[in-house]
């Protein structure tokens, strides 16, 4: 058995030269569009190439010389495990090299850069195999040790991180969840079914709402889809889903008969998500209108991280699950140094807690200012102009959004939320001048872009930054270092929301 899985495998190194080759060929154009990066990728592909040549030699000449291909070593797993090793060592390779960004974050550039590593590494194995013929010659003790020692952790890794991802598939916790899947995302953030959060009891579904229902002749319901601005970081009377639920019930009462704003808020969600909750949840409910809260901040960088890295150790569960530790313990110590308020959990048991509520002044943050201006930092990269992995962003964006657009068959209104730092000034030069080239910022480039493909595509949308700009100038409209809206937010953006539907929405009668 040993001997003929060693055969194998040395066949498939021997075919490698052929298919890299290939690859190259096909691959051609996107290596010359990525430029000097395609280039120096276009060069480690030719030298794998090369180099995967010497194998194929080395056959060459065993067969010719009649000589016994295979007696090479009496230790014959030996050999099969160095192979393991020498893929493995190539993946690591390419994670060093994506974790010194040497490269720009494109999958197709670390498919290509693994690819190459690990034909070279096992060409390099293939062609130490073949040149062995002393069938005496085996590994001194230690390094035999060493090796062993190697490929029994490359075993248990792939076997946790194999365990690992069927769990987080099949159990999602905030903690754990498949983050190449969409489902497990959605069932990892939402909120535990009648639980309680500010005192309102979480609705069947888990969204921070009461009950759904779906809507006949004789009822007038807005389904919103959104982020965690939907679940709200304020009392449910406060959100804006309920600000504009009880404007909507004021204004068009003596119309319908039931009126609601369905909030499908679910934290840590974005476009593709939407679009998922929309086929499987939110068109049952037959919604007179849909909204698409969009957020600026992160709505649009998200996307990044839909489909999973595996080129990249970082972005195996495996290691991302002690990061993810690490981050809850340091945010933890973060609240304690710095007696920062975790909002919610101080008035879980007393609704009368809620002084800072109705008083941005008596408010603690809910971050440290490191941490605040390291997240914001990273979010101000979508208003980069001259960052040429904005542009896939925004093309996979509209995608999704004319996906939207064809399943809604009725009224669909695009929400656009502003970061804080586009409406707050101080934040947003402290931000800038930071930056290498400051220059290459605009501060309402996204919804410019975004602007401009609703306006061209006949898909109505409404954008917050105007309005939430004026209401900044009153008063804060987002949490003390947080980046959600406080109260008052929440009060601007439910009553421009039910401005825009009675306006647009509501069909006149006599």
């Amino acid at each position: 058995m040993p001997y003929k899985l060693l055969l194998f495998l040395l066949v498939i190194v021997c075919l490698l030269p052929f298919w890299l080759g290939l690859d190259l060929q096909g691959d051609r154009n996107e290596y010359i569009e990525l430029q000097d990066s395609g280039r120096v990728v276009m060069l480690l592909r030719w030298l794998a190439l090369t180099v995967g040549v010497v194998p194929i030699y080395l056959v060459l000449r065993n067969l010719l010389g009649y000589r016994m291909l295979f007696c090479i070593t009496r230790n014959e797993w030996l050999q099969i495990r160095l192979f393991f090793i020498a893929v493995f060592s190539g993946l690591v390779v390419t994670s060093i090299t994506i974790s010194l960004n040497l490269f720009p974050d494109n999958r197709f550039l670390h498919r290509s850069l693994f690819n190459s590593f690990v034909g070279l590494f096992l060409s390099v194995w293939a062609a130490t195999l073949l040149s062995m013929r002393d069938s005496s010659r085996s590994v001194g003790n230690s390094l035999g040790r060493i090796e062993l020692t190697l490929f029994n952790i490359i075993v248990s890794l792939l076997c946790v991180e194999l365990l690992l991802n069927q769990f987080s598939r099949h159990f999602p916790t905030p903690l754990l969840w498949d983050q190449g899947s969409i489902e497990s995302r959605i069932a990892a953030h939402k909120l535990t079914p009648h639980s309680e959060f500010f005192n309102t009891r979480i609705n069947s579904a888990g969204y921070h709402d009461s009950e759904f229902f779906s809507a006949t002749d004789s009822d007038y319901i807005v389904a919103v889809l959104a982020d965690s601005f939907g679940v709200g970081i304020v009392p449910h009377e406060y959100n804006f889903t309920s600000v504009a639920e009880s404007a909507l019930a004021q204004q068009l009462g003596d119309r319908y008969e039931r009126i609601a704003v369905h909030n499908f808020g679910v934290a840590g969600t974005g476009m593709d998500e939407y679009a998922y909750m929309l086929d499987s949840q939110v068109l049952q409910t037959n919604p007179d209108l849909v909204v698409v809260a969009v957020f600026i901040g992160n709505d649009l960088i998200d996307q990044k991280s839909i489909k999973r890295n595996y080129y990249a150790l970082h972005n195996w569960m495996t290691f991302q699950l002690p990061m993810r530790i690490g981050t809850i313990i340091r945010e933890r110590n973060e609240t304690n140094e710095y007696n920062i308020a975790n909002i919610g959990s101080d008035v879980k048991g007393n609704k009368n807690n809620l002084d800072y509520i109705h008083d941005w002044r008596l408010e603690k943050p809910s971050m440290s200012k490191q941490a605040f201006i390291r997240f914001e930092s990273d979010r101000l990269e979508i208003c980069n102009v001259s960052d040429p992995d904005n542009e896939s962003l925004f093309e996979r964006f509209f995608q999704l959004s004319t996906y939207i657009r064809q399943k809604v068959k009725g009224d669909l209104l695009f929400v656009m939320i502003p970061d804080e730092f586009q409406v707050n000034d101080a934040l947003y030069s402290e931000l800038v001048e930071s930056k290498p080239v400051p220059g290459n910022y605009q501060r309402d480039y996204p919804q410019m872009r975004l602007g401009q493909f609703f306006s061209q595509n006949s898909i109505e949308y409404l954008d917050l930054l105007p309005i939430l700009g004026e209401a900044q100038q009153i008063q804060p409209a987002y949490h003390l270092q947080d980046t959600h809206w406080n109260a008052w937010g929440n009060r601007i953006a439910g009553k421009a929301i039910v401005d825009r539907v009675m306006e647009q929405h509501i069909p006149i009668t006599d």
